[in-house]
């Protein structure tokens, strides 16, 4: 899949380059599984071992078929996505004579970053790579904080998903795609995303869009993340739909060595100066959740695999439990969207699930809602892209905020791009652009 043809002196780089890195994180994961099977409440991990394994679940999501299918084109292998002008005038710029190579590039220099302390890193990736990407790259390492998930159920357990790195749980809205002529999902919030480690362990990647407690004790943060959270719901075309179905997750973001919760808020712990530290350590908890949220993690992930071939589980008992809460969820749930009926894959996928179940002695009602038009949610990308704009000069201000500030203590990026950034953050991109929700299609305003 990553053999480059244009490197004479080593085709297979890339595949070596993403062997060494697993290499790297799976000894940081097997401390995580030795920590949590050992009985203990957490792990602690070092700062250069977390901002490794957050590259590592961003090169799995970058390195996935939908961007694979992105860079290689339509059938006739055309660049179709909505960047394409953007993208052509890039390679023209760089010398690059196919967007594959735009490609190959990009997981090259990812995987070859040296995340430094001063976070010289970003200004390395935005120069060197197509700047699309790398904002995605920040964004996915600084837009988002790691926590992991355990059922509190003695019998409850996680599914594994061969695509589990590339999907979410969030929002899409629906529009025309003026150049396929389809609707299409034209605006998506991501909430969570997920990497399962065990049946019984998942690490949670959790928008900072959500409200947190121990951050909003200071008003001008909490009314700053809200004011961000309703700009990015307005970008949708029905923005009350914009609401994450595990906002009640029990967690929290990790303790760390250099500061600390007081009743103002984060505080530096003294002889801190907020600077980054390579010593500095970060404590994650395992965080018990109840079985009806282990069941929307489990369903976020099922609906999403219609496109895949392998679900992975730990015993039989937990699957069907699993299967049979999924196949039976009421319509309005925003799971289980089927399009032009028996000829949708997805009806094909819920059958297949259907039978499996079935096979093992029980039966199941399964329920999906069927969509053969968009009726409400008909409104072109032009027109939730323009009222986006429009938002986002409203909103942003020229110059760092208080609130900005503020946040560099809690890992937001400091750089002459934050805008840019933030503004990646509100406005979304199509599924077929954003590989990692390439198979959400959810053709109807979803909490999937």
């Amino acid at each position: 899949m990553y053999r480059d043809i244009s490197n004479a002196t080593d085709q297979y780089y890339l595949e070596k380059e993403i062997g060494k890195l697993e290499s790297r994180v799976s000894a940081i994961i097997a401390g995580i599984r030795k920590a949590f099977e050992s009985g203990k409440n957490g792990v602690s991990m070092l700062r250069d071992e977390r901002d490794i394994l957050r590259k590592f679940l961003f090169v799995m999501k970058y390195r996935g078929q939908g961007y694979h299918r992105r860079f290689h084109g339509d059938e006739s292998g055309n660049y179709v996505t909505e960047d394409k002008e953007q993208l052509k005038k890039y390679m023209q710029e760089k010398g690059y004579k196919n967007p594959i190579d735009v490609w190959f590039r990009s997981i090259k220099t990812i995987l070859e970053l040296k995340m430094d302390l001063e976070g010289k890193w970003k200004d390395k990736l935005r120069a060197e790579i197509y700047l699309d990407d790398a904002l995605r790259f920040i964004l996915h390492v600084e837009w988002y904080y790691l926590a992991f998930c355990t059922p509190d159920d003695p019998n409850g357990e996680f599914i594994l998903t061969a695509n589990c790195y590339n999907v979410h749980e969030g929002t899409n809205s629906v529009g025309l795609n003026p150049e396929t002529k389809k609707y299409e999902v034209v605006q998506w919030t991501s909430f969570h995303e997920f990497s399962p480690i065990t049946p019984k362990l998942m690490l949670v990647l959790r928008s900072n869009l959500l409200p947190n407690p121990e951050e909003d004790i200071n008003e001008v943060v909490k009314n700053c993340r809200r004011e961000l959270y309703e700009i990015k719901a307005r970008a949708h075309a029905n923005p009350a739909t914009v609401k994450s179905m595990l906002e009640d997750l029990p967690v929290k973001k990790p303790r760390n060595s250099y500061s600390q919760v007081s009743t103002e808020g984060i505080q530096y712990l003294p002889g801190e100066d907020g600077s980054r530290q390579s010593y500095h350590r970060f404590d994650f908890l395992f965080f018990k959740i109840t079985t009806g949220q282990v069941h929307k993690i489990n369903c976020v992930l099922l609906d999403n695999a219609h496109l895949t071939s392998t679900i992975a589980f730990g015993s039989q008992a937990s699957l069907e439990d699993t299967l049979k809460h999924y196949l039976q969820l009421p319509v309005d749930q925003g799971f289980k969207v089927v399009f032009h009926q028996e000829s949708d894959v997805r009806l094909t996928y819920l059958r297949k699930l259907e039978s499996v179940f079935n096979s093992w002695g029980s039966t199941v009602n399964l329920t999906y809602k069927t969509i053969s038009s968009v009726d409400d949610t008909d409104v072109s990308m032009e027109e939730l892209m323009e009222q986006l704009r429009k938002d986002v000069l409203k909103h942003l201000p020229r110059q760092p905020s208080e609130f900005m500030h503020l946040y560099k203590k809690l890992g937001m990026p400091n750089s002459p791009h934050f805008y840019v950034v933030l503004i990646h953050i509100i406005r979304g991109k199509p599924r077929h652009h954003f590989h990692g929700y390439r198979s959400s299609q959810a053709y109807a305003f979803s909490k999937k």
